[in-house]
């Protein structure tokens, strides 16, 4: 299933007034290769309010530094794909690299310079020493980029703690 992502959904994290909220960007395209998952880059911190994220040490994850920041969190990522007809794409939110939390697989876009974009959402508890990437795979047959958008701002993962 194709999802339209919007502008507005993508900013609810960063206007719902919550303290505990991290929202980052990648603020250049990022080419991955056919076949292998690989992990999405995110060198932009719009919000991150308990330091989860940390550019000098890894651009792909998020992690629950402090005991006092654990509990559930909602998580979500979004990215498109550019314009390819052949294969299929998936993301997925994947914590401390062994458990897939979500998962969202489709078919590459039918109509020719569309864009096949990705979704991806889920509630989990997080402890001290837990950590969550995304990672994204394309079986195209060759290298593709995920590509920076304007009204969507994607590639993006953001969420917010919910609950102890």
């Amino acid at each position: 299933m194709k999802k339209t992502i919007s502008a507005l959904l993508l900013a609810t994290v960063a206007t719902a007034g919550n303290t505990d909220a991290f929202r980052l960007r990648h603020s250049v395209n990022q080419t991955i290769p056919s076949g292998p998952y690989s992990p999405v880059i995110f060198d932009t911190e719009e919000r991150d309010d308990n330091d989860l994220h940390d550019v000098a040490i890894s651009l792909s994850k998020i992690t629950i530094q402090n005991k006092r920041y654990d509990g559930w969190y909602s998580l979500e990522a979004g990215v498109c794909y550019m314009s390819n007809l052949a294969g299929d794409r998936s993301l997925r939110l994947v914590k401390n690299t062994t458990v897939n939390l979500a998962e969202q697989v489709t078919n590459a876009s039918v109509v020719v310079g569309a864009l096949t974009c990705l979704t991806v959402s889920t509630e989990v508890e997080l402890v001290e020493g837990d950590f969550v990437e995304v990672w994204t795979r394309q079986s195209s047959g060759g290298p593709l980029d995920i590509l920076v958008t304007g009204g969507a701002q994607l590639p993006a993962f953001w969420g917010h703690q919910v609950g102890k």
